[in-house]
């Protein structure tokens, strides 16, 4: 077990500066859609008077690295990465005996909230160490893995710190909730119920997930807030379509419909291969036309595009800047929920925001009423149809003519965006931290910082 990382200076804003330490087990250089949220709130709080302390685990092996990512983040950020190696781990190495391996696989199925409680365990004293030494002021937690809200939960339980809970995901109310045994089921749920009652604020990343996380504990209704994912529109500076054209390749005169995002199979997924199909043929078979695929995509679903009659170009995993670089290069961008199981609906992907930022047409093949359709709709930046070809085929055409006709097809909502863009969240996130935190400053500059004071609770 280890500890590495750099350690900024704090920057005084007005006299005492605020403190936040951050737990995000994945975090830059660790890529995917997963670590954007933590890592731009980490980048835009010292705008806000706010200084976080990141802690984190290093980068993962089950994901993709970014490199990139780290150079979007402020230069002295005080990031610390805990490094972890089970001892049972380092012992069945050695032995290399499937009977070892056979216990080590039954204790990691047996672990709750999931396998990386062991890391959050280990970083438990350091961080109580950290909290009562260096001012901390407030705690963030981010979900998921769960176990980044068991050692916030730890903290807040021991020192009394202002916990804000994030949960960027759902956990048991999420569609792809399954937990190997009814035990797990039951214990991650009283969990779970656990985390909201001792969390000072909890954030839902929809109003319909809000919600639905309020509902665990409706008598503490008060507390829950909304802050969507989004998009930084530092992603979108010095990008330009006619550029990025030129740099891939891609002629300008080609119609380009772009999905950014894993095309796995869904009820949406074969409708928009099918959509652009029968769209394909409207035209006659013009090869002017593409549809680029930039992202992961699994076996059954690539041999269904490749099957079908359309022009594909599938980029697998790219960068986050460069998934950018291929939405601003698009002519039009479609999306599906491309999830099934209760509460699907309720999800809005960071890719939605960055869609809108792009400036292209959005085509959401999914539910009317679903959230997705609701900020499409606030924005006026999209359609949304049914997985339904002909809808699908319908709605690119349209897109398509008027790309023809030289049309602008319109664009999104300029001003309706702005509370979309990260360093907008990142503000309504400070404005939690700072109801939470109230007077505790103060209280901290005379030396009479009382670490089991009761938090203030936010309204949503």
């Amino acid at each position: 077990m280890g500890m590495q990382g750099s350690r900024g200076a704090v920057v005084r804003r007005g006299g005492l500066s605020r403190r936040v330490l951050m737990i995000a087990h994945a975090f830059p250089p660790t890529g995917g859609p997963g670590v954007q949220r933590s890592a731009r709130f980490a980048k835009y709080l010292p705008d806000f008077g706010w200084t976080p302390t990141v802690w984190c685990a290093p980068a993962s092996t089950d994901l993709p690295r970014d490199e990139a990512l780290l150079d979007e983040l402020p230069k002295h950020l005080d990031r610390r990465v805990h490094e972890f190696v089970e001892p049972r781990g380092r012992g069945i190495a050695r032995f290399n005996h499937w009977r070892f391996q056979r216990l080590n696989d039954a204790l990691r199925y047996w672990s709750c909230p999931d396998r990386l409680i062991a890391w959050a365990k280990s970083s438990l004293p350091e961080l109580l160490n950290i909290v009562r030494t260096e001012n901390i002021d407030g705690i963030y937690s981010t979900h998921s893995p769960a176990s980044n809200h068991w050692l916030a939960w730890q903290l807040k339980s021991a020192t009394g710190v202002p916990w804000v809970a994030d949960f960027r995901d759902l956990w048991t109310d999420n569609y792809d909730f399954a937990p190997p045994t009814v035990w797990h089921r039951r214990r991650m749920r009283r969990m779970e119920d656990a985390f909201l009652r001792a969390a000072d604020a909890v954030v839902g990343v929809s109003v319909e997930q809000t919600d639905i996380l309020a509902g665990h504990v409706s008598d503490q209704r008060d507390k829950f807030a909304t802050i969507y994912n989004g998009a930084d529109e530092s992603d979108f500076v010095g990008v330009h379509r006619n550029v990025v054209r030129s740099q891939r390749g891609i002629d300008e005169n080609r119609f380009i419909v772009s999905f950014v995002g894993s095309f796995v199979r869904t009820a949406e997924a074969p409708a928009i291969v099918d959509g652009l199909t029968d769209f394909q043929k409207r035209i006659g078979g013009d090869v002017s036309t593409e549809f680029r695929i930039v992202g992961w995509v699994p076996d059954d679903m690539r041999r269904r595009v490749l099957n079908a009659n359309i022009q594909i170009c599938a980029t697998g995993y790219v960068s986050h800047a460069d998934a950018i670089r291929e939405m601003v290069a698009s002519n039009c961008l479609i999306s599906g929920n491309l999830t099934t199981g209760r509460n699907c609906d309720s999800v809005v992907p960071a890719k939605i925001f960055e869609y809108q930022l792009a400036g292209r047409p959005i085509i959401h093949v999914g539910s009317v009423s679903s959230a997705v359709a609701r900020v499409l709709d606030d924005c006026g930046s999209g359609v949304t149809v049914s997985p339904n070809r002909v809808e699908i085929a319908d709605a690119v055409a349209a897109v398509y003519n008027d790309w023809c006709n030289d049309r602008n097809p319109g664009g999104v909502n300029r001003d309706r965006l702005r509370k979309y863009t990260r360093k907008s969240q990142t503000g309504q996130l400070t404005g939690i931290l700072n109801r939470l935190t109230s007077g505790r400053e103060e209280r901290r500059k005379f030396g009479r910082c009382d670490e089991a004071s009761s938090p203030m609770t936010v309204g949503a």
